[in-house]
């Protein structure tokens, strides 16, 4: 089926782009700015920034690598989040670690690094990815805090942020990070990862698919941000994406922000490619995304 969806997409892009300027289109890159209004969000976190990104699919560090790296350099965030699929089928692990190095090798966020496996991804790439100084997330959460003392930071864990007053003491506000590891054949255990967060912080769930999303819905998640569709990489005027590779959910959720039921789902494009190397009116995305309390 999907040949056959390929073949249909490139008799109608070579004749009006051609299969050169739908090359050309994956070094494209766009950094999008997207508010995203939250309800629940602690006062403290209104206006916290993340930079989502996924589906690197590198293979060796070229021309695509260091245009990202640059992008990156130059955006203020909070932390940073890498959606699952640093590697390519076919290519080394050495060669894909090697590249993830030199692409993230000094750049500084406040809350640093967060990454979940996708399913491009093998488990031999977890020690490597942490000791870049990677938080990757399986089946697990990440706190960060604003306001307050946090665990574990003592008076170095006062920050700018908003403090919240209770019973005369100052506590932080949490956000939680929840992160499930790439599953094609079961669900994502988000039972296993939310059990490490604290009740009332609030949680933002990372999936490398938008069909986490079925069953993150089931649970006290209040966004949720995936990648693996690539946006399609190929979308036809009137048709829109023909390729999303998801299981669970439609083509509406091949990119950008949208809802499963009551819960937001942010969907990056990504950065790299798979199987051809072609994107047509779906540029590869930085995400930037801006955390906002209810006006």
């Amino acid at each position: 089926m999907f040949w056959v969806k390929l073949l249909v997409a490139t008799e109608c892009v070579l004749p009006s782009a051609g299969l050169h300027w739908s090359y050309l289109a994956t070094f494209n890159l766009e950094v999008t700015q997207t508010e995203v209004e939250l309800a629940g969000l602690p006062p403290a976190f209104d206006g916290y920034r993340i930079v989502l990104i996924s589906c690197l699919h590198t293979s060796g560090f070229g021309p695509r690598e260091l245009l990202l790296r640059r992008e990156l350099r130059y955006i203020d965030a909070d932390v940073l989040i890498m959606a699952g699929d640093f590697h390519k089928y076919g290519s080394s692990v050495h060669r894909t670690l090697g590249a993830t190095r030199r692409i993230f090798q000094g750049l500084e966020f406040p809350d640093g690094l967060v990454a979940t496996k996708g399913n491009h991804d093998s488990w031999s790439m977890v020690r490597p990815l942490r000791e870049m100084g990677f938080r990757v997330l399986f089946n697990d959460c990440y706190a960060v805090y604003r306001g307050g003392v946090g665990p574990d930071r003592g008076a170095s864990g006062l920050t700018r942020s908003v403090e919240i007053a209770e019973g005369g003491r100052c506590r932080p506000a949490t956000l939680s990070f929840v992160g499930v590891a790439a599953a094609r054949r079961r669900d994502p255990d988000w039972i296993a990862a939310l059990r490490g967060a604290a009740p009332d912080s609030f949680k933002i769930g990372i999936c490398h698919s938008p069909d986490g999303a079925v069953t993150a819905a089931r649970h006290p998640i209040s966004l949720l941000l995936c990648g693996h569709t690539h946006g399609g990489q190929i979308r036809l005027p009137g048709v829109g994406p023909l390729i999303t590779e998801t299981r669970l959910v439609g083509p509406r959720f091949a990119a950008g922000l949208c809802r499963y039921r009551d819960m937001p789902v942010y969907v990056n494009r990504g950065i790299g490619w798979t199987r051809m190397p072609i994107r047509f009116r779906c540029r590869p995305e930085i995400s930037v995304l801006t955390l906002r309390s209810p006006r």
